[in-house]
């Protein structure tokens, strides 16, 4: 189970327990200074619990980005080579210790940025151990009871879509209040269709990030309005390029979106097509065929993380399939 710490201001406390109640759900071993023993020297604790974590969770609020205590904590955590993961909660300024690092945006919605936080230390927690050479095991059991998902492939964006939703249709339903041709007039109007898949999209615009422009595809696949410029997003975040097998000791590890208008019946990806991997994959420099060695890059693709198709090799003797992929390298 792996452990960590919150670094947070007392302002926030309430917010941060609704917020260890869900990372504990996930299984996640918390520590946060509610939990200083009487008679225990505070600083000697805090220094002994950073110590202990795989990772600290800064929450950035206006109270905590001026606190001295948390200050102290971020930078005993980054002398002591705990990786430091903020979330912010409300605007503030980012403490210069950490304006070089990308935060998790929590003004969003708790529920968007908790499934955000709690895939994120999954991603790098297999990492660390990927890099190790220790076996992979994710943060997260299978069996874990779920945050509401932002990044799924079934239904994702219900939550959301449904206040985008009554948001757009409040003026139609004041027309129709004061003005009763104006049932006639839109009967036959696909309203709810049209704003599902334009709210999706305002929110995806939004947000911003690789899992969301692929989260609306995955909902609205090849019909969806903004289908290319959603595919034009997704490839501007891919930075780095490798090799990944298409299985693995007979076991397929890569999957092929639905939402691709280029297909291969039998599954196997086409280029330009976005696929992602079942599992955590290894991404290598060149493809193992032919009698080529393996070159493997200090890499790893993590479950469910879409890449991009740029071209299909294979073995002549063995027949392996062999991917090369555009990828996001700090996914």
């Amino acid at each position: 189970m792996k452990r960590l710490f919150i670094s947070y201001s007392r302002a926030d406390k309430e917010y941060v327990k609704h917020l260890v109640d869900v990372l504990r759900e996930q299984e996640f071993e918390i520590w946060f200074d509610e939990q200083i023993p009487v008679g225990k020297g505070w600083d000697d604790v805090l220094e002994e619990q950073i110590k202990k974590a795989d990772a600290m969770v800064l929450v950035l609020s206006q109270t905590s980005v001026a606190s001295e205590n948390v200050k102290d904590e971020i930078a005993f955590s980054k002398h002591s080579n705990v990786p430091v993961i903020p979330i912010k909660i409300e605007e503030c300024d980012v403490p210069l210790r950490m304006v070089r690092t990308q935060f998790i945006d929590f003004t969003l919605g708790f529920d968007v940025g908790a499934q955000r936080l709690v895939d994120d230390l999954r991603a790098q927690f297999e990492k660390q151990s990927a890099s190790s050479g220790e076996p992979v095991v994710t943060a997260i059991p299978r069996t874990r009871k779920k945050v509401k998902r932002v990044y799924t492939r079934k239904k994702p964006w219900k939550a959301y879509i449904i206040g985008a939703a009554v948001a757009i249709l409040i003026p139609f339903l004041l027309v129709w209040m004061f003005d009763s041709d104006a049932v006639e007039d839109t009967s036959d109007d696909p309203i709810g269709e049209v704003s599902s898949d334009e709210a999706t999209w305002a929110y995806t615009v939004d947000a911003n990030t690789l899992n969301i422009y692929t989260d609306y595809l995955i909902e609205f696949k090849e019909n969806a309005t903004h289908y290319d410029e959603a595919r034009q997003r997704i490839a501007s975040f891919m930075d780095a390029t490798g090799y990944v097998p298409m299985d693995v000791d007979g076991e397929m590890v890569m999957a092929v979106e639905a939402f691709n208008k280029n297909k291969n019946p039998e599954g196997y990806p086409l280029p330009d097509n976005v696929i992602y991997p079942l599992k955590t994959v290894k991404v290598y420099e060149l493809p193992v065929i032919n009698g080529q060695s393996a070159v493997l890059k200090d890499e790893v693709l993590v479950k469910d993380q879409p890449v991009i198709v740029l071209d299909i090799e294979q073995d002549n003797e063995t027949l392996e399939v062999w991917v090369k992929i555009a990828y996001q390298q700090d996914y």
